[in-house]
């Protein structure tokens, strides 16, 4: 009897493929399963970079569990994968190299930081300080560029103290083609220059890239004279560079004693608080964002990383952490700087300082990537030398002379504290000050325009005009007596010392100070006034009502120092335009030479 099939049974081959297809099935999702714990368990162990462990990897999965490697183009396991914005970080010994990917599965754009302002003295209508600061970043992403940035976080050490120069910097390369995804110094598509610690792609015009791009680290030859390995950090990025320097100094030194200093940034915005008071009240409130790092020209952990923000966080001598106070201060002209006294240094010595706005380098969300401009940027060196003695000593923060903000003659076995020293000189200024108020209250200020003294001025410009000119000429700024600028005038000159000439003990202005109770109470010995500048006496006598009788003194008297010849030798009491620069020597600059014409 010959039997049949049923009407739509499967044919023996049909049968057989059918079962074939189902265990093939079940194998790929056993295959994703396996595929996913990995996955799950690779995630689990890996470091976030923002907390800057030098053992943060970031595994690079494939696209498709259960599929060949070669048929999706997965990079090899000795590859390590980059985030959008997110650090990696890692050693390498000389002479070798490491490998990176920053696939387009990672092509997220991040967010921008809240508080990264595009320049230092730019107002923005409209901008709450931060939050728009990236305009370009639209366009960019539109044409899909590549921004990667490398910092040395550390180097091998000199064998000797003597060192001048760091070791050869590292070298990095970067491949678009999937062919080579191990870009070297003979195969590579763009070569990164790495300078004093740094490198990055052209920030303006950033490579443009439409798949998984390869980037090669490689670490110089051992030379000689050095030990140890290197420590990098490299970040790729869609939107910006994630690190940036500047060669831009936006630093300016103020003063310092034998142990500490004194540094003003530029203005951090040109709005003031009548103009745009949503930004004013955003630098003025907020807290102060910039960092300093300060060290020595010849310190061997800084030779070769002076633009590395992570070797400076690491090696800088003097860092935000317990030696330096920060602060937003007001301008003359109604602006705002921030101010760092640096504490914790030593005398007669030469040091440079770095300002440096640090990024918000933690993850923006769960798949890893960071915030735009997260490594922060540095700017330029500013070189200045501490004091050699201790009858000069820095005050800042005065309640009545808030502009104060330098070296003042002092004596620590007569005053222990800066905290007394600064009552001292302050109080004094307060009750010189209360003669001046009870005169001014003779004088008809709130009156109509045409019964006012003047047209030009008011009784609020001549109190402010009297306060600074009481303030300078009560709290003398100091220099060491070993300083020969011509402009200083000597102060308690001793007849057995060193800067005594003939004649000198009958020139009071030699052998006394300009303040008697600074003799009397203080009693610093020998030191060096740099003298107020006239032009705060001109202010006075324009600002104030002629029946007040104020008048300055002859050009010749050692009451006040001049301009001269195109050089400022006098101190302004926060005139930073009009303040002798400790940068050129006391010469003007233009600003000041306009004002003075």
């Amino acid at each position: 009897m010959r039997l049949s099939r049923a009407p739509g049974s499967p044919t023996p081959n049909g049968y057989f493929l059918a079962q074939l297809y189902t265990i093939i099935i079940l194998t790929i999702l056993s295959l994703h399963v396996v595929g996913f714990e990995l996955a799950k368990e690779d995630f689990s162990n890996t470091q976030d970079p923002s907390s800057g462990d030098s053992s943060f990897i970031e595994r690079y999965l494939p696209d498709f569990f259960g599929a060949d490697r070669s048929i999706i183009g997965r990079a090899s396991d000795d590859i390590q994968s980059l985030s959008n914005n997110a650090p990696g970080r890692l050693n390498i010994d000389p002479g070798k190299s490491q490998f990176w990917t920053f696939p387009k599965t990672a092509w997220r754009p991040g967010p921008p930081n809240p508080r990264l302002p595009s320049t230092f003295d730019q107002c923005q209508s409209g901008n709450s300080g931060g939050v728009d600061q990236h305009p370009e970043l639209k366009k960019r992403q539109e044409r899909q560029g590549l921004f990667v940035t490398i910092n040395t976080c550390g180097q091998p050490n000199p064998t000797s103290p003597s060192a001048s120069t760091g070791p050869d910097q590292l070298q990095l390369y970067i491949s678009t083609s999937a062919g080579n995804q191990r870009p070297d110094a003979n195969n590579h598509d763009h070569e990164v220059s790495v300078s004093d610690g740094y490198g990055s792609t052209n920030p303006n015009d950033p490579i443009s890239i439409s798949g998984d791009v390869y980037i090669g680290v490689a670490a110089p030859a051992s030379s000689s004279g050095f030990s140890g390995n290197y420590n990098y950090e490299i970040t790729a990025s869609i939107d910006d560079l994630y690190a940036k320097t500047s060669e831009a100094i936006i630093s300016r030194f103020v003063d310092g004693d034998n142990h500490g200093a004194i540094v003003h940034t530029n203005n951090v915005t040109s709005c003031n608080a009548t103009g745009n008071p949503a930004v004013f009240s955003f630098w003025k409130d907020g807290p102060p964002p910039y960092s300093i790092f300060v060290s020595t020209p010849d310190d061997p952990q800084l030779q070769g990383l002076s633009r590395s923000m992570c070797a400076l966080k690491s090696n800088a001598l003097v860092s935000e952490a317990t030696d330096v106070d920060r602060s937003i201060i007001n301008t003359k002209d109604g602006g705002l700087k921030q101010q760092f006294v640096v504490k914790s240094l030593n005398a007669s010595t030469s040091y440079l300082a770095v300002v440096a706005l640090e990024g918000t380098s933690g993850k923006s969300d769960s798949i890893g990537g960071g915030k735009i401009n997260g490594g922060g940027t540095v700017w330029g060196w500013r070189n200045f030398t501490t004091k050699s003695a201790d009858t000069c000593a820095l005050l800042t923060g005065l309640e009545f002379c808030s502009d104060v903000a330098y070296a003042v003659p002092y004596n620590p076995d007569t005053i222990s504290d800066l905290a007394s020293l600064s009552r001292f000189y302050d109080d004094q200024a307060r009750s010189l000050n209360e003669n001046f108020v009870k005169s001014m209250a003779q004088i008809a200020c709130d009156t109509t325009a045409s019964a006012q003294y003047s047209l030009a001025v008011t009784c609020d410009d001549c109190k402010r005009a009297y306060k600074d000119w009481l303030c300078a000429v009560t709290i003398p700024r100091c220099e060491d007596s070993s300083n020969d600028g011509e402009h200083l005038q000597p102060r308690g000159v001793r007849l057995d010392g060193p800067l005594y000439k003939q004649g000198d003990e009958k020139r009071l202005s030699i052998n006394r100070s300009r303040n008697p109770l600074i003799d009397e109470k203080i009693q610093p010995g020998t030191y060096k006034e740099l003298l107020p500048c006239q032009d705060l006496c001109y202010d006075l006598v324009r600002s104030c009502p002629a029946a007040l009788g104020f008048s300055c003194p002859l050009e010749r008297a050692f009451t006040f120092n001049l301009r001269r010849d195109g050089w400022i030798t006098f101190e302004a009491m926060g005139r930073e335009d009009l303040m002798p620069s400790k940068d050129n020597k006391g010469k003007c600059d233009d600003k000041a030479e306009r004002q003075a014409q």
